[in-house]
């Protein structure tokens, strides 16, 4: 039996259980379902064995299924059966209270006949509605013997036991198993055995075959001698278990067992941890319930664990409550615990009781050493775990208590959630996920920021930032995402948690909905920002932010004209105001410079003002594709229409934007295929090269200049009426890899080459820096970045484990080398990976810009960086990860980072050294964390080094 919610009492001499919530019987063959349940549970006077009458009142939604597609549903069904063995409970809450004044008792009772005294029943169903419908019966149910147990043994012989049942008496390698109700696999294995039948007289075995008699009536077996115990669930979501004992007794009818000197192992499968049990007497009391004598309880296999709970007794239960966040869960309680270190009580407790996840409770405990934060002790907690109670379906969340010397104390709660919900109305199911991230913190410090920046003192000591995450999936194609982020200060991101401010989205408050339906697409954004300044370091440039309130409208590649054409549409309403920062870049720490201060960057919107007026704006953009053939040449002429109006423009008044292109785009493709070329060194079995030219030309203009307007997002305002002509030529040399009967196709060595070249372009303000690379997106041209080049990509993969790359950008307005980078990259799993490469960025100029108003100055230099990164794999539990950047140009060491792993047998030790010039910051840390967890999860020096 099976439910939600159960509630157990007695009735005088019968056993009642009220199912609330999924109610699911299974009686031999027959599953009975219903939204609730009660059953009645009565002994048989004079029955032989352990015969029982079952009445069970199903409520709401009942069905009976039975072999041969024999199904009865109904609003309400009245069950009896007779039945032997165990009962067995699943329940995701048990309570043992009276429940007769429930509505579902006395709706249950309603439809129970009173039962005469006399004869007894036979053993068939009876089925019954309401007392008022007249009584149908099915087909009855047979009454079967217990499952077939198969053996195999060397030696074999029969005798009596005292009570005088047969009993077989093995001996030699023996295996016994079964397939049980449930569809598990139970397997034992022992050196002697003693099998128990319900036999009383020899005569009853077949002469010819009396083991197969036996291995169709057993009741339970003797184990003795190397004993082991395996279940493997039908169920793969499910734990398996297996026991180790010196002695052991099985009952095949209740699933009960008595073993001693017992190991026991389960595991979850949804995670690699496991729970092992060492005892001198383990009780199996029914299927995921023991109890133990003298027992040690850890996660470890080894014999002597690192950690372990000790006991003079233990009761341990598994539950699967089929959550996808926290999997099956281990309750267990202990008598006289000692927590042991290396199998040496540290610590005593009269009794103690919890459960074990897939989530420890200690998630993470680390030290650390920093500039700025000095010596810190950093823990990651599991909430529910602590407070010993079980989770809300589907959530998780720890917490976090930090303590920095030169900071002072800290504390953060993250969690997670995930669901699903199908309404009884529709049947239509939706689901929903969900993250939240928070922490707040005491701080007595001063940020520091790097070497080019100033100190900064903040303004108040409670100091903090929460984000959350939702998103639901909903029927009709309709996906709903929503957000809310807070920040206390402008530099606390940055100074507490650089990771996430260098690579996180902006932390707005927002709502977008979308539908997908084929080629339709329908959006609604809602964003604003409670912040009063940039969030995150890619907003630095800008110092504001952009809030909105947009509808769209987009179809995506829909076939008109008969399939002549393909027609693509995206349409745009928006509402928009600029939220300039209420901080200057003083106040952020930037240093005075010959213009102001020194700049974070050049923006990338509001070059031409950010007015906190808000703005309409409309874009409609339409494209039409014609694409066609001819012999081996495929071409694209396209056109494309946008109107853009704007309820302000830099001067204040209304604009309309006009925008016509066309273009066609041409490739073709041909090869060559050389049989004859073997190759064992460089890994060359038959050769293929294939040469795919492209051409691609582009003409455009606009009504309005990008001078004249607002520009809130660069692919919208910010486009050019530049005409272009791009001429690209794509290679590949294919070979075969892999030896007899596993041969694959490889593109080993890849060159793409393009020469993008414009036509009028824009002025060199709007194109700064002029001496960066230039790029033309093919998708939409009117977004590409009109700077004349020559640009390459190279990748040569060596051989399965090792590849080399290199890009080359050049610019030939400048004639000068843009960017250019090649790396080398192996990769040997498990044991070890490693990269060195060298990365050129050649921009060295000054330029002002401006940042809410206020003209500042930016100074770019050249960098050719080398980088090296080794992750290595000493031994089985020693690791060694190696990180580090180089910037030849500027004769700097810009990071190091080194770190040494220790596995323990279930959890990681981490020692490391990390040096960062750029920030001016070293760090020294130790880490300790589970094994299946991610290191690093809320120390800001740890997750530094181990995100590098």
């Amino acid at each position: 039996m099976s439910a939600a919610r159960a509630f157990t009492w007695l009735e005088d001499r019968t056993s009642v259980v009220q199912l609330d919530g999924n109610a699911r019987i299974e009686l031999d063959s027959t599953v009975l379902t219903a939204a609730g349940a009660v059953v009645w549970i009565s002994s048989v006077p004079g029955s032989a064995g352990d015969m029982r009458r079952v009445e069970i009142s199903l409520i709401g939604q009942a069905v009976l299924q039975q072999p041969g597609d024999i199904r009865d549903e109904r609003p309400r069904l009245y069950v009896e059966a007779l039945v032997r063995g165990s009962v067995r409970l699943s329940a995701g809450s048990r309570i043992s209270a009276d429940q007769r004044e429930s509505e579902l008792y006395r709706a249950a009772s309603a439809i129970r006949p009173v039962l005469l005294t006399g004869a007894e029943p036979s053993a068939r169903w009876l089925i019954q509605e309401e007392a008022e419908y007249p009584r149908p019966t099915t087909r009855p149910v047979e009454h079967r013997p217990l499952r077939p147990v198969s053996i195999s043994a060397r030696r074999f012989s029969t005798d009596r036991s005292p009570d005088g049942k047969v009993v077989a008496v093995l001996s030699g390698g023996i295996t016994l198993f079964q397939r049980t109700d449930r569809g598990d696999f139970l397997e034992l294995l022992a050196d002697r055995a003693v099998v128990f039948t319900p036999f009383t007289d020899l005569a009853q075995l077949s002469p010819d075959r009396p083991l197969s008699s036996i291995e169709q009536a057993v009741v339970g077996v003797y184990l003795e001698g190397d004993v082991r115990i395996m279940r493997t669930p039908r169920d793969q979501t499910e734990p398996e278990q297996r026991l180790s004992a010196h002695r052991a007794y099985y009952d095949f009818t209740t699933d009960r067992a008595v073993l001693t000197d017992v190991v026991l192992h389960t595991r979850d499968p949804k995670n690699a941890i496991p729970i092992v049990l060492r005892a001198q007497t383990v009780r199996q009391m029914s299927l995921n319930e023991y109890t133990a004598e003298k027992s040690r309880l850890s996660v470890s296999s080894f014999h002597t664990p690192s950690y372990s709970i000790g006991a003079s007794s233990t009761y341990i239960r598994q539950t699967d409550f089929g959550d996808p966040v926290t999997g099956t869960r281990t309750h267990f309680v202990a008598k006289d615990a000692t927590f042991d270190i290396a199998g040496v009580p540290v610590f005593y407790l009269p009794a103690v009781a919890g459960s074990v996840t897939e989530r420890p409770v200690l998630r993470h405990i680390e030290t650390s050493s920093s500039r700025g934060f000095g010596l810190g002790l950093s823990t990651e907690w599991g909430l529910f775990e602590t407070l010993g109670r079980l989770p809300p379906k589907g959530v998780d969340a720890s917490y976090k208590v930090d303590y920095f010397t030169d900071r002072g104390p800290a504390i953060g709660l993250d969690g997670k959630y995930v669901g699903s919900v199908t309404p009884e109305t529709t049947l239509d199911p939706w689901s929903y996920s969900g993250k939240w991230t928070s922490y707040l913190a005491l701080d007595h410090g001063e940020d520091y920021l790097g070497k080019k920046r100033l100190d900064v003192e903040p303004e108040d000591e409670l100091r903090g930032r929460f984000y959350w995450q939702h998103q639901h999936i909903l029927p009709d194609d309709w996906q709903v995402q929503l957000s809310a982020g807070y920040i206390s200060d402008p530099t606390f991101m940055e100074e507490w948690f650089n990771r996430d401010f260098r690579n996180s989205a902006p932390l707005d408050t927002a709502f977008y909905a979308i539908r997908r339906r084929n080629s339709e697409a329908i959006t609604l954004l809602l964003s604003g920002q409670p912040n009063d300044f940039a969030t995150v370091a890619n907003q630095y440039q800008e110092q504001t932010e952009v809030e909105r309130m947009e509808l769209g409208y987009h179809r995506i590649g829909d076939s008109i004209l008969d399939d002549a054409a393909t027609f693509f549409s995206s349409n745009t309403v928006s509402a928009l105001r600029f939220k300039n920062s209420d901080y200057s870049l003083a106040e952020l720490g930037f240093a005075p410079a010959p213009t102001g201060r020194q700049s974070p960057g050049i923006p990338s919107i509001g070059q031409t003002g950010t007015p906190d007026d808000e703005t309409l704006r409309g874009d409609f953009r339409q494209e039409v594709d014609f694409p066609f053939s001819w012999g081996k040449y495929r071409f694209v002429p396209y056109v494309v229409g946008r109107y853009t109006p704007y309820s302000e423009s830099v001067d204040g008044s209304t604009i309309q934007r006009l925008y016509a292109a066309g273009g066609l785009r041409t490739t073709t493709a041909f090869w060559k295929v050389e049989d004859h070329v073997e190759s064992r060194l460089l890994d060359l079995h038959r050769l293929r090269h294939v040469i795919e030219p492209e051409l691609h030309l582009y003409a455009a203009a606009q009504s309005e200049d990008r001078g004249d307007l607002l520009i809130y997002d660069e692919p919208v305002d910010a486009i050019t009426d530049t005409s272009a002509i791009q001429i690209a030529l794509n290679q590949r040399w294919q070979t075969k890899r892999g030896g007899p009967g596993q041969w694959r196709s490889v593109d080993f060595l890849t060159l793409n080459v393009q020469g993008n070249f414009f036509v009028n372009q824009p002025p060199d303000s709007e194109l700064n820096p002029t001496d960066f690379r230039g790029l033309l997106f093919v998708t939409r041209p009117e977004t590409s970045v009109p700077r004349n080049g020559v640009n390459a990509q190279l990748a040569w993969r060596i051989s399965d484990t090792v590849t080399l790359s290199s890009d080359i950008y050049y610019n030939i307005d400048e004639s000068m080398l843009a960017a250019a980078a090649i790396g080398l990259a192996v990769r040997h799993d498990p044991r070890i990976s490693y990269y060195i490469g060298l990365r050129h960025i050649g921009l060295d100029f000054t330029t002002l810009t401006v940042q809410n108003g206020t003209v500042n100055t930016f100074r770019c230099e050249d960098q050719d960086l080398l980088i090296f990164a080794l992750d290595y794999q000493l031994t089985l539990k020693y690791r060694v990860q190696i990180a580090q950047s180089y910037d030849l140009a500027q004769n700097r060491n810009d990071r190091s980072t080194l770190t040494f792993v220790r596995h323990f047998d279930r959890f990681f030790v981490a020692v490391g050294f990390r040096l960062d010039e750029i920030q001016d910051e070293s760090a020294v840390f130790f880490n300790v964390w589970p094994e299946g967890m991610e290191p690093g999860g809320g120390s800001r020096a740890v997750g530094s080094a181990f995100s590098n």
